[in-house]
């Protein structure tokens, strides 16, 4: 399992295995290794924990260096689901911390079902979605588990324990953030009691207190639905709605700027990467805004083929700038959205999305390397500087088959081919 939501480097690997049990994977460290820093992985990976009871199709909503948190959607019915789940690692291993109740159990029995709970809708970017599935947003101290229809549970996410739960002003909701304690969630207005729910209409954002249930403000979008929502720590809460991209100061609710009627304007998703807003178009364009101003470059980033109509696209972070990962490249950005670095590599031979290592990049190519008894069996692991994208290594590994994802942890490479997974030694002095 990847994390949707991973801030620091992590110590283990969250896993699904096949019959649904979940489980915390480790390096087998050598315990008669020196210090911490000489200490190595001698036998693979060791189970530092594993679910007796099945949980099919869970997702791991954040993981840091010591914890999983987790979440469940139930077995269909909602008294199995959906809930959370903690657990955490120390030296003796790992252990659940706690398991939270069905969202359902939080409200008495005779709070009202949210009206059209059988009923689905569409979503300006998610496709045709239901109103009973769950939306988890969530920062160090809190989680949030919203129902598209409008109610939500809020539980301290180091003990579990329920904060409050309530209904929210919005319903049909579409989007949900979290960041120091200020969530922020998106959909439209719910019915009125006694009055069925309304047709769809206008979009509005909620800015709520993520620890009292509190809402600060809410106000109605007046440039089309919502797309996606992003918060910065310094408290801007950064939209893409249909026609606009838009900077407001949750604080006071104040528009601080608007970008509209520009080929930035209009788009599909976003990454919040130091100071620069960087932003995907439907078609396939790449923009750096200012976070501070919302001034776009004076043109689309240069990506030199790296990003196609299928391509997998995420931003992430750089000390120089940002990073542009694919499924058909990398490349590296300054601060300014300049293009500092680019891979060697055929982008039509297509890579596993890059992971970012310490000083660099590591992927796995589509493209297999023939060998006598299999030609679509051997691929090449490949490393990449941080500053250029510059290949540094390339190490053919048999998978048997063409490779899926890839993860690492502390000296040691995770190759996901077909039904398998595969664990490779990768000492840092093995660069």
């Amino acid at each position: 399992l990847r994390p949707l939501d991973s801030a620091t480097p992590v110590s283990f690997f969250a896993v699904q295995h096949t019959d649904g049990r979940l489980a915390l994977m480790a390096p087998n460290i050598n315990p008669d290794a020196g210090g911490a820093a000489e200490k190595s992985p001698v036998g693979g990976l060791i189970p530092l924990w594993q679910s007796e009871q099945r949980f099919d199709r869970a997702a791991l909503v954040r993981q840091s260096r010591t914890s999983a948190l987790f979440v469940w959607p139930g077995e269909g019915d909602p008294v199995s689901g959906p809930l959370l789940m903690r657990v955490d690692t120390g030296d003796a291993g790992a252990q659940l911390s706690w398991k939270s109740n069905s969202l359902m159990s939080y409200f008495p029995p005779s709070t009202p079902v949210p009206r059209g709970m059988n009923l689905s809708f569409r979503t300006p970017l998610d496709g045709i979605r239901t109103m009973n599935e769950i939306v988890v947003a969530s920062d160090e101290r809190t989680v949030v588990m919203i129902e598209r229809s409008g109610r939500a549970v809020s539980l301290d996410a180091e003990s579990g324990e329920r904060l409050w739960a309530s209904p929210l002003a919005l319903t049909r909701v579409l989007d949900a953030a979290l960041i120091s304690g200020t969530m922020v969630v998106s959909g439209e207005l719910s019915a009125a009691p006694g009055q069925p729910l309304p047709p769809g209409g206008g979009s509005f954002i909620s800015i709520i207190d993520a620890r009292t249930g509190e809402q600060v403000r809410q106000f109605e979008s007046t440039t089309g639905a919502v797309r996606w929502m992003r918060l910065t720590t310094r408290g801007d809460l950064l939209v893409g709605t249909d026609l606009a991209v838009l900077s407001i100061d949750t604080e006071s609710g104040r528009v601080e700027w608007k970008l509209e009627s520009h080929p930035a304007a209009r788009t599909i998703d976003a990454w919040v990467a130091g100071d620069s807003l960087v932003v995907l178009t439907p078609e396939r364009q790449v923009w750096a805004l200012s976070i501070a101003s919302g001034q776009p470059g004076d043109q689309s980033l240069e990506t030199r083929g790296r990003i196609e109509a299928t391509s997998r696209v995420v931003v992430s972070p750089t000390e120089a700038g940002f990073a542009l990962r694919t499924t058909h490249g990398l490349a590296l950005y300054d601060s300014r959205g300049q293009l500092v670095g680019l891979d060697a590599l055929d982008p039509s031979d297509g890579v596993v999305l890059a992971l970012p290592i310490v000083g660099g990049f590591v992927t796995v190519s589509y493209a297999a390397v023939p060998t006598r008894d299999n030609p679509y069996s051997v691929f090449n692991v490949l490393l990449m500087d941080d500053q250029s994208a510059m290949l540094s290594s390339t190490t053919p590994v048999r998978l048997g088959t063409y490779p899926k994802a890839i993860g690492a942890i502390d000296g040691l490479l995770a190759i996901s081919a077909g039904q398998n997974t595969i664990v490779y030694p990768a000492p840092v002095e093995g660069r």
